[in-house]
């Protein structure tokens, strides 16, 4: 009873012109706020279970829907189709089992300007606006220069976001002369350092690594790393001055002091286990 329930519940959803009215909702479905008139989308089935769970790779509306990443995913999908990349709408149309101009362009417009705008629109969402709920009171210019990333004392510079590590652990010295460059207070730089090394670290970034695309996944924090360390090992540019492992350890880091202009390429090769040359390869060690 409770499957069947669910299909009728869900069939409603899709395609019935009058849900708000008929079960005394305050949520219109996809044909009652798209279509001017008594008229269904027609959504089939299996059309709709695959735009609600997803098929195969390809993402679903209701997919991890505590954080919503299933939403994004499939607007992600649909924006690629709406700019017609490649052939987005065609491989969009044999995924989901439905039509592009009837059935998902109208399902795509309704999640943007009616779901998200006007339902989840007003809600409180964590973003990049350090100054919500109250402002901030750092100016234009002050927010232009943290952003330069030719500023040495901005967060987006190799150096910058050095000093405000620095700054975060306690250096005085550091935060004064981040303070001094950006005419912040010490309120506004706990403002920034909250923003940075809280909402950012620990909840933005984890949700972009996790997000999916159509094709598949993008980068993962594994992958990331793994760029990371060879990069390091190769140039020493990820942290221009090398890391302090401590404890008399010795890392991987051939480019210090000197960068070594070994290619990310040839860095990757290197720790190839499938390469009979490389040194983490039984054989290619003993070449070595």
């Amino acid at each position: 009873q409770n499957s069947t329930t669910l299909v009728n519940a869900t069939d409603a959803f899709f395609n019935n012109y009058d849900l708000h009215i008929n079960y005394s909702i305050n949520l219109e479905g996809v044909s009652e706020h798209m279509v001017v008139g008594n008229f269904s989308l027609n959504y089939t089935t299996s059309a709709q279970n695959r735009i609600f769970y997803g098929y195969g790779d390809a993402p679903g509306i209701l997919i991890e829907i505590a954080s919503g990443l299933g939403l994004i995913n499939w607007l992600d999908f649909y924006q690629s189709a709406l700019l017609d990349i490649g052939t987005n709408r065609t491989l969009m149309e044999s995924t989901y089992n439905a039509t592009w101009v009837d059935q998902l362009l109208p399902m795509g417009q309704y999640l943007q300007d009616f779901i998200l705008e006007q339902k989840i629109g007003s809600s409180a969402q964590i973003g990049l606006e350090v100054g919500i709920p109250n402002p901030s009171y750092i100016s234009m210019d002050d927010s232009v220069s943290l952003w330069d990333p030719a500023d040495s004392s901005g967060f987006v510079h190799d150096v910058g976001i050095l000093k405000w590590y620095d700054a975060v652990n306690g250096n005085l010295t550091a935060q004064s002369e981040i303070n001094a460059t950006h005419n912040l207070s010490d309120v506004e730089f706990g403002k920034i350092y909250n923003w940075l090394f809280t909402t950012i670290k620990d909840i933005i970034v984890p949700i972009i690594f996790i997000i999916l695309i159509p094709t598949g996944n993008r980068i993962t924090t594994t992958q990331y790393s793994e760029i990371l360390f060879l990069e390091q090992w190769a140039n020493a540019t990820v942290v221009p001055e090398g890391l302090d492992l401590g404890a008399g350890l010795k890392g991987f880091e051939v480019g210090i002091p000197i960068k070594s202009n070994i290619s990310f390429s040839i860095a990757t090769s290197l720790f190839e286990t499938r390469n009979s040359s490389s040194f983490i390869n039984k054989n290619g060690l003993l070449k070595w």
